[in-house]
């Protein structure tokens, strides 16, 4: 019997606008202002971090369950001066099998009109009525690593057989399947990045090995924004259950072949995305190990010290837990991060 799982992740930054960002203004800063995943290093709010006073879970949908479907539901809430729900809506969603989008949408906004938030509060401390997104995320335990590709699932679990057993046959069927015109932007995004990753094993050169990666992440990844109370616009990072899953493995070995280009930025982004993913879909994988490990070698090298030390120490955390091996320079180099910190600190 499948056991249903909801996380729950609330933003209560004031949103006065919301837009998906062009394929030309797809650009980051360091990654510790956008992702926010060492708090010690940065005093940057997360816009999905802060937590309502009362929280009810919503009801996973039946059928959906029983299917193994996954949803992320973005709602915007109005919200009384008492704190209570004065009405919502669906901005976004997403879920892995279409049918049933609208499942989720209703029942995220079923139960989003009983959640209770601390009232905004004017310049003169008074109460006043407020804005706010929530998103939701529906997934079903022992299925977040899992791809539901819908009409292509089954094509696709045979194909992950034959690319264990004969790669180079994989690679002869992978682009037949990616010639078809009827894919959605996930599927061919997946099937891209399998396809760059047994390039990846086979020392295909880097260079056509990026062009796969970096093609699929066109396909899948989307960020919006949000412009709070003093106007600056700030990323949400939105991504379907599917699309979340494929980025924690786009993404990882995006960051280890920007990291071998010395492209110290480009590859932060990518395990700190990696790593944001990861937490919101609750990931627990011994793979996040290498996502933390060279995310401190990038923060290290752009002189980001607090970064570099935190990341390391959450990769010695969990090499620890999944009983891993560490690179033998990483304690000698963790330890000039933190000295440096502390004089960062105390400048």
């Amino acid at each position: 019997m499948l056991c249903k799982k909801i996380i729950l992740l609330i933003a209560l930054s004031i949103l006065q606008s919301m837009r998906v960002l062009s394929e030309e203004e797809l650009f980051f800063e360091v990654y510790d202002q956008d992702f926010n995943l060492f708090p010690l290093c940065s005093d940057f709010k997360d816009p999905l971090a802060v937590k309502p006073i009362k929280q009810l879970p919503p009801v996973y949908p039946r059928r959906a369950l029983e299917a193994g479907a996954s949803g992320t539901v973005l709602l915007e809430l109005n919200i009384n001066i008492d704190g209570t729900v004065k009405n919502s809506k669906v901005v976004w969603s997403s879920s892995d099998i279409s049918r049933f989008d609208n499942a989720f949408d209703k029942r995220s906004i079923t139960a989003s009109k009983e959640f209770i938030f601390e009232p905004e509060l004017n310049e003169f401390g008074a109460r006043i009525e407020s804005t706010t997104h929530t998103v939701i995320i529906f997934t079903v335990e022992g299925m977040e690593e899992v791809f539901n590709l819908g009409n292509q699932t089954r094509r696709f679990k045979s194909l992950r057989r034959l690319m264990q057993r004969d790669p180079l046959s994989f690679l002869v069927e992978i682009d037949r399947e990616l010639s078809q015109t009827d894919l959605s932007n996930t599927q061919r995004a997946i099937y891209l990045y399998f396809k760059g990753l047994i390039l990846f094993r086979q020392g295909e050169s880097n260079v056509t090995v990026l062009e796969k990666l970096e093609k699929s992440q066109e396909l899948y990844f989307q960020i919006y924004t949000h412009k709070t109370q003093n106007f600056n616009e700030t990323p949400i990072y939105m991504l379907g259950n599917n699309e979340a899953k494929l980025h924690t493995y786009v993404g990882l070995l995006l960051g280890q072949l920007y990291l071998q280009q010395s492209k110290w930025n480009e590859s932060a982004v990518q395990n700190a995305t990696v790593l944001r993913m990861a937490l919101n879909q609750k990931i627990r994988s011994p793979r996040l190990l290498q996502a933390y490990i060279n995310l401190g070698i990038s923060a290290y090298n752009l002189g980001l010290w607090c970064q570099a030390d935190q990341s390391w120490d959450s990769a010695i955390a969990l090499a620890k837990k999944y009983n891993k091996t560490l690179p033998e320079w990483l304690n000698e180099y963790k330890e000039k991060a933190y000295k440096r910190r502390d004089l960062t600190f105390t400048e």
